[in-house]
Formats: structure tokens, sequence, C-alpha cells
């Protein structure tokens, strides 16, 4: 008498298993509302959706400041702020930068960030966080000499419908 290996067995329970889960969720995704806006391109001809785009000069990047973004009377807007570069020890040096949308209901949807220009190593990113009303972006200097990059941002925003 042949057994089947048990690892066959085990691979097409598997195989079923994802099977139903996928179809589940193909039928279910079928009972979501029409109504509700689900396309950016339709919300940004309501006004209720913007990209923005800001390039962040080394100048810029030299010295703490807030940049406004955005109208706050008609979709909302925010701010960027630039923070003071700091040495923590060694020659690394690390500064922050962060979108923060104003407490209108307005949310940030999507962000990217790149460095462009200047000296390769004078500045990397570190890390990037983005949250329902903020996007952080944490640079390193890593103690390299020469030009420094400009930082380039492109976030998305929505306004949540009242």
């Amino acid at each position: 008498m042949h057994r089947r290996p048990i690892r066959t067995v085990l691979a097409a329970l598997t195989a079923t298993a994802v099977f139903a889960v996928l179809a589940t969720a193909a039928l279910a995704g079928q009972s979501i509302p029409s109504n509700n806006p689900t396309d950016f391109n339709a919300l940004k001809k309501d006004g209720t959706a913007a990209v923005y785009a800001k390039a962040i000069t080394p100048a810029m990047l030299a010295k703490p400041q807030t940049i406004a973004f955005g109208n706050p009377e008609v979709s909302g807007g925010g701010s960027i702020t630039i923070g003071k570069r700091t040495n923590r020890g060694g020659m690394n040096g690390y500064q922050t930068i962060t979108v923060k949308t104003l407490d209108t209901g307005l949310q940030l949807s999507g962000a990217a960030s790149a460095l462009s220009g200047g000296n390769l190593g004078t500045a990397k990113i570190a890390s990037t966080k983005l949250g329902t009303t903020t996007y952080t972006v944490n640079l390193v200097y890593p103690g390299s000499e020469g030009t420094l990059p400009s930082l380039s941002l492109r976030f998305s925003t929505f306004q949540l419908l009242q």
C-alpha cells in the first residue's frame, strides 16, 4: 500500500485554502458602495485633493525655517518645517524635515523624497515616515565635504468629506 507524502497533501490543502480566501475577497469587493470617491483624479477636480512638489535647496537646509503650502481657506494647507542641523558625536550631522497638514481634516495620502545634485556622499536620507497628517524625512550628513544636494519633496493630500 502506497501512502502519499504528507507534503503533497499539505500543499494541496494550502492551495485550496488560499483559493477560497481569494475568491471570498474578490466577491466581497463587489459589495463596496459605488458612491464613495475612490479616484484621486476625480478628487483633484473637486478641489478636495492636491499634489505638491517642493524643492528644498541647500541654502534653505542651512537654516531652520517653516514654509507654508496650500490654501487653508479653500482645500486646506500646511507647513514644511526644516529643523536645525545638529551634530551628535563624531562628524555626522543630522536634520529633520517635517511636512504637516493643518487641523482641518486634510490628510496626506502619499509622499516621496529624493536628493539630487551636490557631491556624492555629502548627505543621505536616513529614514522617512508617513502618517495621516505628517511626513518626516531624516537626513544624515556623514562628514563628507563638498556641495550639498537639494531635497525634493512630493506629497499628495486629500480633504476628508464632512
